[in-house]
């Protein structure tokens, strides 16, 4: 080396620094690490960092990278991938061995970010499973691991040829058929339709639940709501949100949308609340509704807070009928986004675990919570806007819960949005499902790294997986073909996964104006799928039970 003056002087090949105290770390580059840190001249001769740490502090700063367990709470989930990646390293030791050191940090092996990545959930993992790896025959598997299967993995030697380990067959990744549940209502399911066209139905049920409507109240909701019918329905949702009996509002017996609004916020006291949030000059943001003026003056910061805090609404064509009668549909709205809006205790959410035998589990976030089911509960099934009730429902592990709660803390109604993706155990992941398009430049350009046979004319896959991926892809160009095989498809093709289809769209005069990739997964597909990891864990599945659906015919045994 030279030094500043342009004397040449001896370099060490490294020296390793120790943190000064017990259970320290050191910063490199702005990040923390434990064990000690040896520095190195690489064959390029620059400074090459080498982090000595012990395997069980090494994981600690891998595992919340590769699952983050803000994302995946799920404990089981996180211990099957401390598993998997405690497996890895092992099976891997020495991998970069010519360089300098055993394995590298990024997602070439598996991400290490060092202390600075280390949570209390990934920790635990790493403790209770301390010591475990996969092994067959004995012996340690390469225990690859992928984001996002898209429902099915992949045999090892159609991603990574020469790789055929029988230990990383292509299995489902989805809930057995015995995981599913199935919910039966004691009454006949009867769809209410809004005056607006939306079904009623979530909110009735919502506010049969809270003790606001009878059970067996049947709406009408173009119907005007008379004058004392308003009042006990105001006084219920006032007693709901704690306020006790307050004295009844003063209101028509035919009352107005306006009057209603009003007559909502001084049942439950938002007066000082309203005159503090609502100013004078406020008030001009709703000079663009037809018949405000004829709406009281004290009245219009009620309607302007309601509308702020969205408990009311304008209709589609923007008016709000201010000075009509107030309708069933409208009221009904109101009291039910109150409730909401004042009192979220009164639901619980989650991601389903099981229900039957009069109760239902929910995964939320770490913990799982049950819930008694009495058999009058109401069952409702949702789409988007659409929640209607249902006489039946069947529903996979995963699927999103919404459970409606009464004083007692019971589902006195449950909410089920199936999932439209399928039942995979992965499908709650963003890359579940993507699209992904080029023109005809942009593909080529691509391609021509792995495969340069000028202007793509066709994609023709030769080969498919057992779960359906392109293993072998013939690329026809203007100036030859060439065939990709594995992993070498998706890097070329710069896409998430090899789990695709290929559509072509044309212009007017029949020439291909783009590619288009319609596709599932994120990663290579072989070996553990971390989405459906989590998926097998909301659905109550062990880390052992994980690992052993994934990696087939392994055996866990503790080396240390």
């Amino acid at each position: 080396a030279v030094d500043p003056r342009g004397k040449r002087i001896a370099v060490a090949p490294a020296f390793r620094c120790s943190p000064a105290g017990r259970g320290g770390a050191l910063s490199v580059a702005g990040t923390r690490y434990r064990g000690d840190v040896e520095l190195r001249v690489s064959k390029d001769g620059k400074v090459l960092p080498v982090n000595i740490v012990d395997i069980e502090q090494y994981l600690r700063g891998v595992v919340p990278v590769e699952m983050s367990p803000t994302v995946y709470p799920q404990l089981e989930a996180l211990k099957a991938q401390a598993v998997a990646a405690r497996t890895y390293a092992y099976r891997n030791r020495g991998q970069y061995a010519a360089d300098g050191y055993d394995i590298c940090e990024t997602a070439r092996c598996q991400v290490y970010k060092g202390a600075d990545a280390e949570r209390e959930l990934t920790d635990r993992a790493v403790a209770d499973t301390a010591g475990q790896v996969a092994t067959y025959d004995g012996e340690p598997i390469n225990a690859l691991f992928t984001s996002t299967c898209g429902g099915h993995t992949e045999d090892v030697e159609n991603i990574f040829p020469g790789d055929a380990e029988p230990y990383l067959r292509g299995v489902p990744c989805e809930p057995e058929a015995e995981l599913f549940s199935t919910l039966d209502s004691d009454s006949e399911p009867h769809v209410t339709f809004g005056s607006d066209g939306l079904p009623l139905d979530f909110e009735l049920a919502a506010l049969r639940v809270a003790g606001v409507l009878p059970r067996g109240f049947r709406a009408e909701p173009a119907q005007a709501v008379p004058g004392a019918q308003w009042r006990r329905w105001l006084a219920a949702v006032a007693g709901r949100l704690g306020h006790g009996n307050p004295a009844a509002p003063d209101i028509d017996d035919n009352p107005t949308l306006a009057r209603a609004i009003a007559s909502a916020a001084e049942a439950i006291g938002w007066g000082e609340r309203i005159e503090r949030h609502v100013s004078e000059g406020d008030l001009q943001l709703l000079a663009g509704f037809d018949g405000v003026n004829a709406v009281q003056r004290g009245d219009r910061g009620a309607i302007l807070y309601f509308l702020r805090l969205g408990l009311v609404f304008p209709e589609p064509d923007g008016s709000l009928p201010f000075g009509e009668p107030l309708r069933q549909t409208a009221a009904l709205r109101m009291l039910h986004r109150l409730l909401l809006q004042e009192a979220p205790a009164g639901k619980a959410e989650g991601r389903l675990v099981r229900a039957g035998g009069g109760e239902v589990t929910l995964a939320r976030g770490e913990d799982t919570d049950t819930f008694r089911l009495p058999g009058g509960a109401a069952l409702l099934k949702s789409f988007q806007e659409y929640t209607v009730p249902v006489r039946s429902l069947q529903m996979a592990p995963g699927d999103r819960v919404l459970l409606i709660l009464d004083s007692r803390g019971d589902a006195g109604a449950l909410v089920h949005f199936p999932s439209l993706e399928g039942i995979a155990s992965d499908r709650t992941s963003r890359y579940f499902q993507w699209d992904v398009s080029y023109s005809p430049a942009e593909l080529r350009e691509k391609i021509r790294r792995y495969a340069d046979v000028g202007e793509i004319t066709g994609l023709r896959p030769l080969r498919l997986g057992v779960s359906e991926r392109v293993v072998e892809l013939e690329v026809i160009g203007t100036e030859g073909t060439s065939v990709l095989k594995g992993l070498r498809i998706r890097w070329a093709l710069g896409l998430r996964e090899n789990l695709f289809i290929i559509e072509k769209r044309y212009d007017e005069s029949g020439k291909i104006a783009a590619w288009r990739f319609i596709g599932k997964g994120w990663g290579h597909g072989v070996g553990l799928c971390q989405v459906g990891a989590s998926g097998m864990a909301i659905a109550g599945s062990t880390y052992r039970q994980i690992l052993e659906h994934y990696y087939s015919g392994i055996q866990l045994r503790k080396l240390y």
